[in-house]
């Protein structure tokens, strides 16, 4: 039921707890007691199924001579930068030496093991 006291600013589903009556005196008047307590719905809700994302495999894996990478960057005759050539985008290659403290310290060739040049750390990405 809903119980509503207008001066009170009760305004709430509520359920009768406890109803007890008797006769005043008699008059027949009925005096009672009720005790409510607060309706609150109840039930299965519905929930959206989210998706969950679940973390990529860490690609942080070493670059070491023989794996292959992607390259994204220009070409170098050697790991000092000299003569510098042609520019890779998304080229897939093979490394094939590493020259660390070297400011192209990678050396990359094609899959079949033509040349190619030397790179920035940066210009490479394991696959």
């Amino acid at each position: 039921m809903r119980v509503i006291g207008t001066d009170l600013g009760i305004n709430i589903l509520a359920t009768v707890e406890e109803f007890e009556w008797k006769y005043i005196d008699s008059t027949g008047d009925i005096a009672y007691d009720l005790s409510f307590k607060e309706y609150r719905e109840f039930g299965a809700k519905l929930v959206a199924k989210n998706k969950i994302k679940r973390p990529k495999p860490p690609t942080n894996k070493p670059i070491v001579p023989g794996c292959e990478v992607i390259v994204n960057g220009r070409l170098h005759r050697d790991s000092y930068g000299s003569g510098p050539g042609l520019t890779e985008k998304n080229a897939r290659r093979k490394v094939n030496f590493i020259k660390k403290g070297r400011k192209y310290p990678y050396h990359v060739t094609l899959l079949n093991g033509g040349w190619r040049g030397w790179v920035t750390e940066g210009s490479v990405r394991r696959v």
